[in-house]
């Protein structure tokens, strides 16, 4: 440890010293020198005598009784600190220093966010006093308060750096327990007066750097990272956060500005790479670039949930949800398509355990042009299949040409026609799939693919009309986490995040398993149940043989139940002319 260069680092060293004061014979003594230099009228002026006393105070720190031989029965508390530019840590029992670690920080860990930093120092503390910690259960003394909470979070959830340090420290039985700065006298002294040079960046850490920045520069593309970087550079607001990366966090969010205090909240996700700011691993939008990611985002005209949840996922600015608001609020494009009277069609159907194990099926037309459209009951996830024609052989073929993509369904929710010609029927018994058909006019017992249908209208005549591909829309809609949960179509059917013109980071990209997807579904159908069922009513069931009307194109018609099922509330009945129509009531 070099010796102090001025009153405050004499004040750090003495912090140490008076911390383990009552081991040290003769303590008092010793440091009456350098008491001296503290007092406010006294000029700094060092001397032999400072320098002998400075150098008898380290060997009384380095021996016998100050520091300890390791016991494998006591408790083990590591102290770990970051400086500015330095490392330091201590290893102790019983409040005794069993071994000391301190080194100076690479160019590369300087540049780190605070948080970094701080974790750093436990990494290395780990990885200096290995043979004592490995196997025991430790208490490791902070004075940065966010670790606390990173550590309580999924490691999925931390910057990529911070999981690269977290995971390196999976081997040992950590307990981060938060300590003022006030109280870290030796690990904070040690940090600032560094003993060692700073180590050689581990390979692997600069490969996945590397690696890193190529997958950022190749999913945003060069334009827009340029743009991106170019405007961060130059707004106020996301400088100042990148300075307070490198300088750490003040102590109470009422010493930031005002507009800076909506990153408060979510201070230890943030992080600079690439000259991007990034919230895990969203993109911090600057200022002068938002208009720009609010007309990319609402390009294919998406309403205002779906645009948010869709922004949610890659980008973030403190006002984002409002700005989208706002933009779909005034959109003209989207205002004439609203519907006169919007109400969500509920369809009880059993959830599938598995993605694409239960489909919906229906044909549309579209600007004088036939459509299959055939959406999974798991993931929503739609596919969107032009016809030649209408015919069963036609459908057919668009049927087997989506399945040899996602896999064969066991069942499929269909209309009449031209589901239950006997080409189908023949198709379905080869295939080994299941065709349930739902009732003529009675859109809701096939809701699914109704409203799959409605949507994909939407995107196509919004993609139309503002002059952009169709298809851009259509991977926009499988890209857009389904009303209600945290996952997109894609994600529950592909596990991954598709790839978009919005600018995204390689970690965005990176499949995923998602978690409790089903359990979500559940939870969302049971509550759109609750939403419908407040202005419905239960009705009594009609039995074989009860006269009922029947509603045609000429109004409302006598006729009888014919039989009944086999869907729920699916009936047949039978007009005076011996003609017969299935219908649901």
């Amino acid at each position: 440890m070099p010796d102090p260069e001025d009153k405050k680092g004499l004040q750090r060293f003495f912090g140490m010293v008076r911390y383990l004061a009552q081991y040290i014979p003769g303590e008092a003594e010793i440091t009456a020198p350098l008491r001296k230099l503290l007092c406010k009228d006294i000029l700094w002026q060092w001397g032999p005598e400072h320098a002998k006393a400075v150098q008898s105070l380290k060997q009384a720190l380095i021996e016998a009784p100050v520091l300890q031989f390791f016991d494998p029965t006591k408790a083990v508390v590591i102290q770990a600190d970051a400086s500015k530019s330095g490392l330091g840590a201590c290893l102790l029992q019983d409040n005794c220093p069993i071994a000391y670690a301190s080194r100076a920080m690479t160019t590369t860990e300087q540049n780190y966010a605070q948080i970094e930093k701080e974790l750093l120092a436990i990494v290395y503390a780990t990885k200096k006093f290995h043979q004592f910690v490995f196997g025991k259960t430790v208490t490791v003394q902070s004075d940065h308060k966010p670790l606390e909470a990173i550590l309580t979070k999924p490691l999925s959830k931390a910057p990529a750096r911070l999981q690269r340090m977290l995971l390196q420290l999976q081997r040992y039985d950590l307990e981060i327990v938060y300590t003022p700065g006030r109280d870290m006298h030796i690990s904070d002294a040690l940090s600032r007066a560094t003993v060692d040079p700073p180590e050689q960046e581990e390979d692997m850490l600069s490969e996945e750097r590397v690696v890193y920045t190529l997958s950022v520069s190749e999913t945003i593309g060069a334009d827009m990272l340029s743009y991106l970087q170019t405007s961060t550079a130059e707004d106020a607001d996301l400088s100042a956060i990148k300075e307070i990366l490198s300088q750490g966090w003040p102590q109470r969010k009422k010493q930031l500005r005002l507009s800076l205090q909506p990153f408060w909240q979510c201070k230890h996700l943030l992080r600079m790479e690439d000259a991007l700011l990034l919230l895990g691993d969203k993109i911090v939008v600057p200022q002068n670039a938002r208009r720009k990611i609010l007309d990319s985002l609402h390009e294919c005209h998406q309403g205002i949930q779906r645009t948010k949840m869709q922004a949610r996922m890659i980008l973030f600015w403190p006002s984002m949800s409002k700005d989208i608001q706002h933009m779909v609020e005034t959109c003209k494009i989207c205002a004439s398509h609203q519907p006169a009277n919007q109400k969500e069609l509920l369809l009880s159907h059993t959830i599938p355990h598995l993605p694409w194990q239960k489909l919906a099926a229906d044909i549309f037309e579209w600007r004088g042009a036939s459509f299959l459209v055939v959406v999974d009951y798991f993931s929503k996830y739609p596919e969107v299949l032009k016809l030649s024609d209408k015919s069963a052989l036609s459908v057919i073929g668009k049927l087997k040409e989506t399945f040899s993509r996602h896999g064969i369904p066991t069942e499929i929710i269909c209309d009449h026609v031209p589901f239950a010609s006997a080409e189908v029927k023949d198709f379905a018994a080869k295939w080994g799939i299941k065709f349930t058909h739902s009732s003529p006019g009675y859109p809701q017992s096939n809701g699914l693919a109704e409203r799959t249908v409605k949507t994909i209208k939407l995107v196509l005549q919004e993609a139309w009309e503002s002059g952009v591909d169709p298809h851009i829309g259509l991977l926009e809609l499988r890209n857009t986490p389904v009303t209600g949960m945290a996952y997109s179509p894609a994600q529950l059917l592909m596990g991954r995040v598709l790839r978009t013109k919005l600018p995204v980071v390689a970690a965005a990209l990176q499949p995923r398993i998602p978690q409790h997807a089903h359990q979500q579904l559940r939870k969302l159908q049971r509550r759109q149940k609750v939403y419908y069922d407040h202005g419905a009513k239960s009705l009594p069931p009609f039995h074989k043989g009860d006269a009922v009307l029947m509603e045609t194109t000429a109004g409302w018609q006598p006729a009888t139940i014919s039989s009944i099922g086999p869907e729920p509330r699916s009936y047949v009945v039978a007009r005076p002319d011996g003609r017969k129509y299935r219908r649901n009531r």
